[in-house]
């Protein structure tokens, strides 16, 4: 059986694959300190992972908040037709 996903649904999957894909990279890449006692790391990989993390959440927030938005608006609009 397919699901279907709209839009914001696969945003969301697609930020959430880039912030795991951040994530493998820096622990692949791994660490590393030169011979002049300097830290050697990929370290902008994690605010980028975190960050996609973030939209991800924020996306998927979005995705299962519109349903609810719109049958709200629904019964809004329902409840103004009706008193008038």
């Amino acid at each position: 059986m397919r699901i279907p996903l709209d839009p914001c649904q696969w945003a969301s999957l697609l930020l959430l694959g880039g912030a795991l894909t951040c994530s493998v990279s820096f622990h692949a890449i791994g660490s590393s300190v030169g011979p002049d006692g300097v830290l050697h790391e990929p370290f902008a990989l994690i605010p980028i992972g975190y960050a996609l993390a973030a939209g991800s959440v924020g996306a998927l927030t979005l995705s299962l908040a519109t349903p609810w938005r719109r049958e709200h608006w629904r019964l809004v609009s329902l409840a103004r037709d009706a008193a008038t």
